[in-house]
Protein backbone atom coordinates (compact mmCIF):
# COMPACT_ATOMS: atom_id res chain seq x y z
CA UNK A 1 0.00 0.00 0.00
CA UNK A 2 1.04 3.46 -1.37
CA UNK A 3 2.05 5.74 2.06
CA UNK A 4 0.50 8.87 2.13
CA UNK A 5 2.51 11.76 1.41
CA UNK A 6 3.02 14.57 3.46
CA UNK A 7 3.04 18.41 1.85
CA UNK A 8 4.75 21.10 3.12
CA UNK A 9 1.85 23.44 2.26
CA UNK A 10 -0.78 21.35 1.94
CA UNK A 11 -4.56 22.38 0.46
CA UNK A 12 -5.64 21.69 3.71
CA UNK A 13 -3.47 24.15 5.43
CA UNK A 14 -3.87 26.54 2.65
CA UNK A 15 -7.60 26.34 3.84
CA UNK A 16 -7.09 26.76 6.95
CA UNK A 17 -4.43 29.81 6.74
CA UNK A 18 -6.71 31.35 4.42
CA UNK A 19 -10.40 30.68 6.52
CA UNK A 20 -7.96 32.11 9.57
CA UNK A 21 -6.71 35.51 7.84
CA UNK A 22 -10.26 36.16 6.25
CA UNK A 23 -12.02 35.57 9.63
CA UNK A 24 -9.25 37.67 11.30
CA UNK A 25 -9.80 40.31 8.71
CA UNK A 26 -13.47 40.18 9.10
CA UNK A 27 -14.09 39.96 12.60
CA UNK A 28 -10.94 42.46 13.28
CA UNK A 29 -12.89 44.76 10.93
CA UNK A 30 -15.79 44.08 12.54
CA UNK A 31 -14.53 44.42 16.07
CA UNK A 32 -13.03 47.84 15.03
CA UNK A 33 -16.17 49.43 13.17
CA UNK A 34 -18.20 48.09 16.89
CA UNK A 35 -16.26 48.63 19.47
CA UNK A 36 -14.11 52.21 17.82
CA UNK A 37 -16.57 53.39 15.16
CA UNK A 38 -19.71 52.30 16.61
CA UNK A 39 -18.93 55.02 19.27
CA UNK A 40 -18.69 58.45 17.29
CA UNK A 41 -20.57 57.52 13.77
CA UNK A 42 -24.20 56.75 14.97
CA UNK A 43 -24.47 60.28 15.92
CA UNK A 44 -23.06 61.50 12.92
CA UNK A 45 -24.91 59.42 10.24
CA UNK A 46 -27.74 59.42 12.87
CA UNK A 47 -28.54 56.04 12.41
CA UNK A 48 -29.32 53.63 15.92
CA UNK A 49 -26.70 51.68 17.46
CA UNK A 50 -28.40 48.06 16.08
CA UNK A 51 -28.68 49.33 12.54
CA UNK A 52 -24.86 49.70 12.97
CA UNK A 53 -24.42 46.79 13.75
CA UNK A 54 -26.66 45.01 11.77
CA UNK A 55 -24.69 46.61 8.97
CA UNK A 56 -21.50 46.17 10.29
CA UNK A 57 -22.22 42.38 10.07
CA UNK A 58 -23.36 42.61 6.42
CA UNK A 59 -20.03 44.56 5.60
CA UNK A 60 -17.96 41.85 7.17
CA UNK A 61 -19.69 39.34 5.49
CA UNK A 62 -19.32 40.88 2.45
CA UNK A 63 -15.53 41.68 2.77
CA UNK A 64 -15.58 37.91 3.97
CA UNK A 65 -16.91 36.98 0.36
CA UNK A 66 -14.51 39.61 -1.73
CA UNK A 67 -11.57 38.17 0.37
CA UNK A 68 -12.58 34.80 -0.50
CA UNK A 69 -12.98 35.69 -4.29
CA UNK A 70 -9.69 37.67 -4.31
CA UNK A 71 -7.77 34.19 -2.60
CA UNK A 72 -9.29 31.04 -4.76
CA UNK A 73 -7.61 31.87 -7.49
CA UNK A 74 -3.90 30.56 -5.19
CA UNK A 75 -6.50 26.95 -5.76
CA UNK A 76 -8.36 27.20 -9.02
CA UNK A 77 -5.99 28.63 -11.18
CA UNK A 78 -3.73 25.55 -11.64
CA UNK A 79 -6.69 23.41 -11.51
CA UNK A 80 -7.93 25.20 -14.44
CA UNK A 81 -4.63 24.55 -16.28
CA UNK A 82 -4.88 21.50 -15.63
CA UNK A 83 -8.60 20.89 -16.83
CA UNK A 84 -7.44 22.86 -20.17
CA UNK A 85 -4.63 20.69 -20.31
CA UNK A 86 -7.06 17.54 -19.77
CA UNK A 87 -9.08 18.87 -22.46
CA UNK A 88 -6.44 19.06 -25.22
CA UNK A 89 -5.56 15.80 -23.88
CA UNK A 90 -9.22 14.64 -24.65
CA UNK A 91 -8.50 16.16 -27.82
CA UNK A 92 -5.77 13.69 -28.83
CA UNK A 93 -3.09 16.54 -28.48
CA UNK A 94 -0.65 14.87 -26.15
CA UNK A 95 2.42 16.87 -26.94
CA UNK A 96 2.15 19.32 -24.20
CA UNK A 97 2.12 18.81 -20.51
CA UNK A 98 0.58 21.30 -17.74
CA UNK A 99 2.50 24.06 -15.77
CA UNK A 100 3.29 22.73 -12.38
CA UNK A 101 2.67 24.92 -9.43
CA UNK A 102 5.84 25.74 -7.60
CA UNK A 103 3.78 25.09 -4.00
CA UNK A 104 4.45 22.17 -2.24
CA UNK A 105 0.65 20.53 -2.62
CA UNK A 106 -1.39 18.31 -3.63
CA UNK A 107 -2.37 19.98 -7.07
CA UNK A 108 1.38 20.23 -7.51
CA UNK A 109 1.87 16.19 -7.08
CA UNK A 110 -1.66 16.02 -9.33
CA UNK A 111 0.08 18.41 -11.89
CA UNK A 112 3.55 16.03 -11.55
CA UNK A 113 1.18 12.51 -11.71
CA UNK A 114 -0.66 13.89 -15.05
CA UNK A 115 2.51 14.91 -16.90
CA UNK A 116 3.87 11.59 -16.11
CA UNK A 117 0.63 9.93 -17.35
CA UNK A 118 0.93 11.80 -20.61
CA UNK A 119 5.01 11.12 -20.97
CA UNK A 120 3.40 7.35 -20.32
CA UNK A 121 0.62 7.54 -22.89
CA UNK A 122 3.14 9.38 -25.32
CA UNK A 123 5.08 6.26 -25.17
CA UNK A 124 2.47 4.40 -25.67
CA UNK A 125 1.38 6.18 -29.10
CA UNK A 126 4.93 5.89 -29.83
CA UNK A 127 5.03 2.18 -29.56
CA UNK A 128 1.82 1.51 -31.33
CA UNK A 129 2.67 3.37 -34.19
CA UNK A 130 6.46 1.75 -34.36
CA UNK A 131 4.87 -1.76 -34.28
CA UNK A 132 1.92 -0.47 -36.84
CA UNK A 133 5.15 0.52 -38.70
CA UNK A 134 6.29 -2.77 -38.56
CA UNK A 135 3.12 -4.76 -38.70
CA UNK A 136 2.75 -3.19 -42.32
CA UNK A 137 5.98 -3.94 -43.72
CA UNK A 138 5.24 -7.53 -42.41
CA UNK A 139 1.87 -7.42 -43.89
CA UNK A 140 3.51 -6.04 -47.23
CA UNK A 141 5.90 -8.70 -46.90
CA UNK A 142 3.73 -11.35 -46.69
CA UNK A 143 1.32 -10.19 -49.49
CA UNK A 144 4.59 -10.09 -52.04
CA UNK A 145 5.25 -13.94 -50.70
CA UNK A 146 2.26 -14.69 -51.59
CA UNK A 147 2.14 -13.16 -55.00
CA UNK A 148 5.01 -14.77 -55.66
CA UNK A 149 3.66 -17.89 -54.34
CA UNK A 150 1.05 -17.46 -56.85
CA UNK A 151 2.95 -17.01 -59.90
CA UNK A 152 4.56 -20.25 -58.61
CA UNK A 153 1.43 -21.87 -58.50
CA UNK A 154 0.50 -20.54 -61.70
CA UNK A 155 3.60 -21.75 -63.40
CA UNK A 156 3.51 -25.30 -61.73
CA UNK A 157 -0.54 -25.49 -62.68
CA UNK A 158 0.77 -24.87 -66.26
CA UNK A 159 3.61 -27.16 -66.38
CA UNK A 160 0.76 -30.07 -65.03
CA UNK A 161 -1.07 -29.08 -67.84
CA UNK A 162 1.57 -29.96 -70.18
CA UNK A 163 3.08 -33.04 -68.23
CA UNK A 164 -0.75 -34.01 -68.46
CA UNK A 165 -0.87 -33.16 -72.24
CA UNK A 166 2.23 -35.38 -72.61
CA UNK A 167 0.80 -37.96 -70.80
CA UNK A 168 -2.08 -38.26 -73.12
CA UNK A 169 -0.14 -38.22 -75.88
CA UNK A 170 1.65 -41.05 -74.27
CA UNK A 171 -1.09 -42.82 -73.26
CA UNK A 172 -1.91 -42.77 -77.30
CA UNK A 173 1.78 -43.80 -78.49
CA UNK A 174 1.64 -46.36 -75.87
CA UNK A 175 -1.75 -47.28 -77.18
CA UNK A 176 -0.64 -47.64 -80.80
CA UNK A 177 2.22 -49.09 -79.81
CA UNK A 178 0.54 -52.28 -77.91
CA UNK A 179 -1.77 -52.26 -81.02
CA UNK A 180 1.43 -52.82 -83.27
CA UNK A 181 2.98 -55.24 -81.17
CA UNK A 182 -0.02 -56.99 -80.93
CA UNK A 183 -0.17 -56.85 -84.94
CA UNK A 184 3.50 -58.07 -85.00
CA UNK A 185 2.26 -60.79 -82.98
CA UNK A 186 -0.55 -61.86 -85.17
CA UNK A 187 1.29 -62.15 -88.01
CA UNK A 188 4.49 -64.42 -86.48
CA UNK A 189 1.34 -66.61 -85.42
CA UNK A 190 0.79 -66.99 -89.06
CA UNK A 191 4.25 -67.28 -90.14
CA UNK A 192 4.63 -70.22 -87.33
CA UNK A 193 1.50 -71.81 -88.32
CA UNK A 194 2.67 -71.53 -92.18
CA UNK A 195 6.34 -72.64 -91.16
CA UNK A 196 4.78 -75.76 -89.42
CA UNK A 197 2.83 -76.43 -92.33
CA UNK A 198 5.73 -76.34 -94.58
CA UNK A 199 7.66 -78.93 -92.60
CA UNK A 200 5.01 -80.91 -92.39
CA UNK A 201 4.80 -81.03 -96.20
CA UNK A 202 8.49 -81.40 -96.18
CA UNK A 203 8.30 -84.62 -94.07
CA UNK A 204 5.67 -85.77 -96.15
CA UNK A 205 8.29 -85.32 -99.21
CA UNK A 206 11.01 -86.96 -97.37
CA UNK A 207 8.77 -89.63 -96.44
CA UNK A 208 8.06 -90.18 -100.28
CA UNK A 209 11.48 -89.77 -101.55
CA UNK A 210 12.83 -92.51 -98.94
CA UNK A 211 9.92 -94.61 -100.24
CA UNK A 212 10.73 -94.32 -103.88
CA UNK A 213 14.37 -94.55 -103.66
CA UNK A 214 13.62 -97.90 -101.59
CA UNK A 215 11.19 -98.75 -105.05
CA UNK A 216 13.89 -97.44 -107.33
CA UNK A 217 16.57 -100.22 -105.28
CA UNK A 218 14.40 -102.99 -105.56
CA UNK A 219 13.63 -102.51 -109.37
CA UNK A 220 17.84 -102.40 -109.18
CA UNK A 221 17.81 -105.13 -107.56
Amino acid sequence: MRQRRKYRFSIRKKLVVGISAVTIVTYGTSAFFIFVVADWLPETWGISRDMFLLLTLLLGWLWSGILAYVSAPLITKPLKRLEASAQKAAEGDIQEGVEVSSSDDEIRELGLAYNKMLENLRTMVDDIDHNFKETSQKVAEITESTEEASNHADHVSSTVTEIASGAEQSAVAIQSTAEAIEDVTRIASEVQMKANHSTSSVTDMVHTLDKSKHIIQSLVD
